[in-house]
């Protein structure tokens, strides 16, 4: 992994039961799992679709619409944000966003590639 990209202080939360939410700004959306940076305001938005694997586009455009104001309100404040909706499906399939989004984690093509193989097993 590339230590430049994730130099200062990250900090990882999940939309789990029970969990508190944190978020860089106050919002009412609850992405899956967000890490950002507040000393390089940079965010993360990761929401995760567990699909049918002929339902894949329509579950894309969802989730794009669901964070645009979010996503926006996130770039007026200053803050660099990516959006990752990323998609498994019930059989295997792994989507390209979640290859994207590894990738942007600083991982490189076998790791990703290797990761992506496990998650088909």
């Amino acid at each position: 992994m590339n230590d430049e990209i994730w130099s200062g202080e990250w900090v990882i939360t999940a939309d789990l039961p029970g969990r508190e939410r944190f978020f860089p700004l106050p919002t009412m959306k609850k992405p899956d799992i967000v890490i950002w940076c507040e000393e390089r305001l940079i965010v993360h938005l990761i929401e995760l679709t567990v699909l049918h694997e002929d339902d894949n586009e329509a579950a894309q455009i969802r989730k794009n619409e669901r964070y645009e104001n979010l996503i926006e309100e996130c770039k007026e404040a200053g803050w660099s944000v990516k959006h990752f909706p990323v998609e498994v499906g019930c059989k295997g399939f792994v989507g390209n966003r979640l290859r994207s989004w590894l990738f942007a984690t600083g991982l490189c093509h076998r790791q990703v590639s290797k990761l992506s193989r496990k998650s088909k097993r």
